[in-house]
């Protein structure tokens, strides 16, 4: 059975008041990792590689550790139904992104991206 939009917000909601209630910096950002890492069934080195990062930056992420700024701006496009905005990624381009200001944050631009598999 899939998850609803809202069965995948509560599952990030959950996920966020988990990790805050542990004490990291960034709940929200990791959280939405670790959803999205679920709802897929990928490992760190999967969703690492679907995003183009490294699986330490990704696990770096998913601890909570890191804002939000240091995370792709891919993601939204990976699990659209979660609550970015939520977890501090705006989307790609806009002007209050910072990703969106550095070249690795336009994603679409770039030869030979692909878009995420369907």
């Amino acid at each position: 059975m899939s998850a609803s939009g809202a069965q995948r917000r509560r599952a990030q909601q959950l996920a966020t008041e988990q990790l805050r209630a542990g004490g990291v910096p960034f709940p929200e950002v990791g959280a939405a990792l670790v959803v999205t890492r679920g709802l897929h069934g990928l490992d760190a080195d999967g969703l690492a590689a679907v995003l183009g990062v490294t699986a330490d930056h990704l696990r770096s992420l998913e601890s909570g550790h890191r804002p939000a700024q240091h995370a792709p701006r891919r993601l939204r496009d990976v699990e659209p139904a979660l609550d970015w905005l939520a977890a501090g990624i705006g989307p790609a381009g806009h002007p209050s992104d910072p990703a969106s200001r550095h070249p690795a944050g336009r994603w679409r631009e770039v030869q030979g991206s692909a878009p995420w598999p369907s």
